[in-house]
């Protein structure tokens, strides 16, 4: 199948075919960053939905996550964040990975800088949170988390599992 590749310090996302010697670009400006529809800033894991063609990316210095529908003009909608760093449950802050569950409607997001897992569904202008701290803290107990850099659900989607980047561990959460 397709590569996608996250090309951070471009703001790009560029897809590479079997056997191809070139990418394809697929979001974002190259060596461009900005924060409207089309743009991205230092955008990190993405998520593919194969069944709706859909990319789903973690736009890190926007604050926000971005959908690309696959083949389309190039043109995202903010789907979470998108209000500025914060705290608040309609905000982000660096988030850095997300994953969208099997039917499509709910994206888990790795809200890095606020050291917590979001649940956000889709339409909806705000999520919550389903591990780490409401608050921003970040810990060491197996509640909390200090800098999630991706997340994943298991195959019938009833464990959550979060790479918790600064306590070198992977956690396990219940959904």
């Amino acid at each position: 199948g397709n590569i996608y590749a996250s090309l951070s310090i471009c703001s790009m996302i560029v897809k590479w075919a079997p056997n191809s010697t070139a990418g394809i670009l697929v979001a974002g400006n190259p060596g461009y960053y900005g924060t409207d529809s089309n743009s991205l800033d230092w955008p990190r894991f993405m998520h593919l939905d194969e069944v709706r063609a859909a990319l789903y990316v973690a736009d890190s210095y926007n604050n926000r996550i971005q959908k690309f529908i696959i083949g389309s003009n190039g043109t995202g909608i903010t789907v979470a964040g998108g209000n500025g760093a914060g705290t608040n449950l309609n905000q982000l802050s660096r988030p850095s990975g997300v994953w969208v569950t099997r039917n499509g409607q709910t994206l888990y997001i790795a809200d890095s800088n606020n050291n917590r897992v979001m649940r956000w569904n889709l339409g909806d202008t705000q999520g919550s949170v389903v591990a780490g701290s409401a608050s921003g803290v970040a810990g060491k107990t197996n509640t909390l988390l200090s800098y999630p850099g991706d997340v994943a659900l298991d195959p019938t989607e009833t464990y959550l599992y979060v790479s918790d980047y600064n306590n070198n561990r992977v956690q396990q959460f219940v959904l």
